[in-house]
């Protein structure tokens, strides 16, 4: 019986071993809550919305490169790290090239040794994580396979043609010039003329001026006078050319014109208006709300792709003038990501990688650079891990890498991360401001404020928290808690005119006795206010009220009590034992004599409104 009952169990596990290795892995998540988080200036334009790793990363870019202008938009996908990994590893869904002059380590490579396209072969595991990885090309040059391909900055026809100047886009066609088509083509699509040119360039190469690639030649005997610029329709094959012709003459591009523009309008409408507005989605299909719109729609297979096109936007930014423009990188998060995904490596011990925007860094004989001497023992790509044997040698290091024992600059080392990072969304703030996130500490503050009628923004999009407070603003706050209620006469300040925006709201200020002027007889509008004086208008303003201000505290509790004037000492009182009004520094200052911001003055109205109403 026993015998019986272990060959039912080995049976059993015999099927459950061939079905897993029939079907790949499964993950049980179907649905994906996907979402963008803005990057607002508080946040250190959006790098304060990421995860560690990522920020130290970005932050290290930033100052390193002075581009402050820059923007991060951290893209929680949601996407299991397993789970993503699984599914691009599937054969052939990514290649790598392999000839002569790519020399890359067998590592590189999948054990299956599939050939997709002519010299690209199906890529490994551990070299499709690397790729995958954002966090991995986050330096000034490979970060731009992240920028948003949107035509958010317009190039113009003079622009494109200095990116284009002597290749084969340098010309025209039926008396139009390719500089122009692709500007047409960006204005059509929405997406940046300088992706556009970028695409082409990865598709078809970067030939001479007068040097047509086959596919826009328009002279195929088969497909005459038909052009494919951006190789759509093409697989992977011998007869890649030959499908891309076929498509393009399916789609009527009878002229590089139509080519360009409709080609364009086509990519765009498949990528670009799906989400996979970035190098790196067009590469990986990571967009969408559930399983069955992901790892799908991916615009080429050449693992390495991306990377390249980054090379090339940077340069095309860079010769144009535009790196100090505004520009926006949308970066990809998933969940339960490794600490690090570096280049396959077997190294052991003090583990750092090669820092670089460069394709290598030499690794030296000796710790010094060129005129020293010392010779190159090899070149390491960026992105190699080595273990650092000793620092400070004249600001070289000494490392191993493969069993070679050499040096290298300190500069392009740095250490890999060992820090788990956590995945957790940041809160998505509800306000029209850039300048307010949800994790200020001011941020319900304001919203109640903006949500009641009681503090607008200082524009449409900005609310200002750090700008001071004047006597104008605070009238008016406190005005429009009452309603705006109508009062008679006139005012009599001097320095008060009927077309200010606060006219009305210092009539009622000076009738009702909530705020008085000063023994010049002046009102002082434009004067910022205090925290001292904002907190005795206020008990001004319960006292008109009829509320109870009875309350008192201690102000011997705040080690600057010495600085608060006589005439605040009882609204301060108040205010701090009523919670309208609390310290600084966890309660130990009272910062009388400190400017009220708007971002202050929103706090004490909504405290004022939560604990003694309106």
């Amino acid at each position: 019986m026993k015998k019986i009952v272990l060959k039912f169990f080995i049976v059993v596990i015999l099927s459950m071993l061939i079905i897993s290795l029939i079907n790949p892995i499964v993950f049980a998540q179907t649905n994906y809550n996907q979402v963008e988080i803005p990057a607002t200036q508080t946040r250190k334009n959006g790098i304060n919305n990421f995860p560690d790793s990522y920020k130290t990363l970005l932050q290290k870019l930033v100052n390193k490169t002075g581009h402050s202008n820059w923007k991060f938009v951290a893209l929680y996908t949601d996407i299991d790290w397993n789970e993503l990994v699984s599914q691009e590893s599937t054969h052939l869904k990514n290649t790598l090239i392999k000839n002569d002059a790519n020399n890359y380590p067998d590592s590189w490579y999948c054990s299956c040794n599939q050939e997709g396209d002519s010299e690209y072969y199906c890529a490994s595991k551990d070299i499709i994580s690397y790729y995958l990885d954002p966090r991995n090309f986050l330096t000034e040059i490979t970060i731009f396979q992240f920028l948003d391909l949107s035509n958010n900055i317009k190039a113009s026809v003079a622009n494109i043609e200095k990116l284009v100047d002597g290749t084969f886009l340098d010309g025209e066609s039926n008396g139009i010039r390719y500089a122009q088509m692709i500007y047409d083509a960006a204005e059509a699509s929405g997406e940046s003329a300088y992706s556009l040119v970028i695409k082409i360039f990865q598709e078809l190469g970067r030939n001479n001026q007068g040097n047509m690639p086959y596919v826009v030649s328009g002279k195929d005997e088969k497909y005459p006078n038909v052009y494919n610029f951006y190789n759509y329709g093409a697989k992977d094959g011998d007869n890649n050319i030959e499908l891309a012709l076929e498509y393009a003459y399916n789609a009527g591009w009878t002229t590089p014109y139509k080519a360009i523009v409709e080609g364009a309008k086509l990519v765009s409408s498949n990528y670009l208006s799906q989400g996979q507005n970035t190098k790196y989605t067009y590469k990986f299909d990571v967009i969408g709300n559930s399983f069955d719109k992901l790892y799908k729609n991916q615009y080429m297979t050449n693992i390495q792709d991306p990377n390249n096109q980054a090379n090339m936007l940077y340069e095309a930014y860079s010769s144009n003038g535009l790196l100090n423009n505004d520009l926006t990188f949308i970066i990809p998060v998933y969940k339960n990501m490794p600490t690090y995904v570096k280049l396959p490596s077997n190294e052991t011990g003090n583990l750092y990688y090669v820092s670089s925007n460069y394709t290598s860094v030499f690794l030296r004989n000796g710790p010094g650079g060129a005129g020293s001497g010392y010779i190159n023992l090899a070149a390491l790509l960026k992105d190699t891990v080595v273990s650092v044997l000793q620092t400070g040698i004249n600001e070289w290091a000494k490392v191993r890498y493969n069993g070679i024992v050499g040096y290298m600059s300190e500069d392009y080392l740095t250490p890999v991360n060992t820090k788990k990072d956590t995945y957790k969304v940041p809160s998505v703030t509800e306000l029209p401001f850039t300048d307010v996130d949800a994790d200020n500490w001011y941020y319900n503050s304001v919203k109640y404020c903006y949500d009641n009628g009681l503090i607008m923004g200082t524009t449409d999009t900005t609310f200002s928290p750090n700008t001071n407070v004047t006597r104008g603003n605070l009238v008016t706050i406190l005005y429009r808690m009452e309603g705006y209620p109508k009062v008679e006469g006139t005012v009599s300040f001097p320095d008060v005119k009927q077309s200010d925006y606060y006219y009305d709201a210092v009539k009622w200020a000076e009738k009702t006795g909530v705020v008085h002027g000063y023994e010049t007889g002046k009102f002082g509008p434009n004067n910022n206010i205090s925290r001292e004086q904002l907190a005795t208008i206020l008990n001004n303003y319960a006292k008109y009220k009829r509320k109870d201000t009875s309350a008192r505290t201690d102000l011997t509790r705040f080690t600057d009590n010495a600085k608060i004037s006589s005439y605040a000492k009882e609204a301060i009182s108040w205010a701090v034992a009523s919670k309208v009004m609390s310290g600084k520094k966890e309660g130990t200052l009272a910062d009388p004599q400190g400017r009220a911001t708007r971002a202050e003055a929103a706090a004490m109205i909504q405290n004022y409104c939560s604990y003694i109403g309106r």
